[in-house]
């Protein structure tokens, strides 16, 4: 970590604010925010940081931060729709309808797509914020829909229902990454229809789903899509009529088969002799790479008080532990995500492969998958 000086930008590391260090007295650094006011703070305190900076999001002032979230709230909420509400009074006034349904339906929206979406409500409280999770209807199609929690005592508890119109998009649940652990295992219901016009008969759809809770702390899971200005993490239910969520079951006749199938080649591997000298098949590693995210906030608790050395310790631990795990597995592929920052723990990876991993080679990971911030590395 640079020693601190006059001039660079700071923010606080275990309150909110930062400021411009204006001058440094012994072991305390005094910084001007927005207000123009000088606070005293312990340098141990304070981290620098500059726009290339990938762990540490720059400092804003207050009122950026507060334009910031309300331009966004306005782009998420502009195409979804409303629920009237009855009037409290004799008088009436009529409200247009929203400006996407004088827009001619599409020929592929007869078919019926569905998603799920997860936003962070402030990506500078990346994992440690709020997360917003909204239901879009891509389709010609109204949707009645029901959005239910499923419950240890095999109940479900209903989290928001109501109608969502054609093409839009509608913000139905918000929570904090403390209370994912109570979804996971979600119910939606929808029943299509369409107003004011014939339609085809749609069957309606029951479907459960289980989110992958480890995506929510990954910030390459939430990717470019053609729903919002920003990433989101993003669940496909139903795609073109067809769909994705559910649960899959096994036919009986089908297991019945497999099972006497089995039963009948160890009878033939008996009787040839072979049963007891048959050497077991070497495991053939995954073509999926393994993904460790290596960022300090996914290893530790709390960094309160730990000093960058003292980090990097613990991220090279893991960086090895995982690695001779796999060290014997040939041909095995794992992603390392470290981050961009200022490279030191990339660096450091490298340097341990060359010293300590000569059977494993590295190279950069996909961009399109994880940016400029991961190494991919194959055992050989």
């Amino acid at each position: 970590m640079a020693k601190l000086k006059v001039g660079d930008t700071v923010r606080y590391l275990n309150s909110k604010g930062g400021g411009i260090v204006r001058r440094i007295v012994g072991k305390v650094a005094w910084v001007e925010g927005e207000d123009g006011f000088e606070l005293p703070t312990p340098i141990h305190e304070c981290v620098v940081v500059n726009e290339k900076d990938t762990f540490i999001p720059a400092y804003r002032t207050p009122q950026e931060i507060k334009e910031e979230e309300q331009r966004r709230k306005e782009a998420r909420l502009g195409a979804q729709s409303t629920l009237s509400k009855a009037p409290q009074t004799s008088v009436t006034t009529a409200t247009p309808p929203p400006a996407h349904l004088f827009l001619p339906e599409r020929p592929e929206g007869e078919l019926i797509s569905l998603y799920l979406a997860w936003l962070p409500e402030d990506y500078a409280t990346f994992s440690n914020g709020d997360m917003e999770c909204y239901l879009i209807n891509d389709s010609n199609y109204n949707l009645f829909f029901t959005y239910s929690l499923a419950q240890n005592n095999g109940s479900y508890r209903l989290v928001a229902s109501g109608e969502i119109e054609r093409d839009t998009k509608l913000l139905i649940d918000t929570f904090s990454l403390s209370e994912l652990n109570e979804r996971e295992r979600i119910h939606i219901a929808i029943i299509p229809y369409k107003k004011g016009r014939k339609y085809i008969l749609k069957e309606p759809y029951s479907i459960d789903l289980k989110p992958d809770g480890v995506k929510f702390f990954k910030r390459h899971c939430f990717t470019d899509n053609d729903f919002f200005d920003e990433d989101a993490l993003l669940v496909s239910l139903v795609e073109k009529d067809k769909q994705k969520g559910g649960r899959e079951e096994v036919s009986p006749s089908l297991l019945k088969e497999a099972l006497e199938s089995k039963k009948f080649q160890a009878e033939k591997e008996h009787k040839n002799g072979n049963a007891e000298h048959k050497m077991p098949a070497r495991k053939k590693p995954s073509n999926t790479p393994i993904e460790i995210d290596l960022h300090a906030s996914q290893l530790l608790t709390t960094t309160q008080g730990m000093s960058p050395t003292d980090l990097l310790k613990h991220q090279l631990d893991e960086f090895h532990k995982v690695m001779k795990e796999h060290i014997n597995h040939k041909g095995q592929k794992i992603v390392f995500i470290h981050g961009k920052g200022e490279g030191v723990l990339r660096k450091a990876i490298l340097d341990e492969l060359k010293r300590k991993y000569p059977k494993a080679s590295a190279q950069d990971a996909s961009f399109q998958e994880y940016g400029f911030g991961a190494t991919l590395v194959t055992i050989h």
